[in-house]
């Protein structure tokens, strides 16, 4: 299961602009890159008795911190109302552990501020047998 994939695939249907990884320079703001936390692999697994456990790491880029807040907060309502479908399991539960956004101390090519919100997303996935 990419639930990386999923994760794209469920907020891009709000509109937003995603990037699996770095987005490509030049990109216009305000934009969403998935990831996973620093140190693990997508499929990481903690091997809990209801399912493994992966994590997602989405940032929302942005030059308007207001801009950055309510595209974090919208994909956090979705995520949490709405879930994430995918192929080869079933996402059983979406939990967030922790957000934060801060200015970052890069600029843009236009010299505006950059404004960064992060938040980890924790998803139980029950895979279907054979996947």
């Amino acid at each position: 299961m990419n639930l990386i994939a999923a994760f794209k695939d469920a907020v891009e249907a709000l509109g937003c602009t995603v990037h699996v990884g770095r987005a490509p320079d030049g990109t216009p703001m305000p934009y969403v890159t998935l990831d996973p936390p620093s140190g693990r692999s997508p499929e990481y697994d903690t091997g809990t008795a209801f399912g493994e456990e992966q994590t997602v790491r989405v940032h929302v880029w942005g030059t308007d911190l207001d801009a950055v807040e309510r595209i974090a907060h919208r994909i956090e309502a979705d995520l949490m109302v709405n879930g994430v479908s995918a192929s080869g399991g079933t996402v059983c539960d979406v939990r967030r552990e922790g957000r934060d956004a801060f200015l970052d101390p890069d600029r843009d090519e236009s010299g505006d501020e950059v404004w960064h919100s992060v938040a980890d997303y924790v998803a139980t996935v029950s895979r279907e047998p054979g996947a």
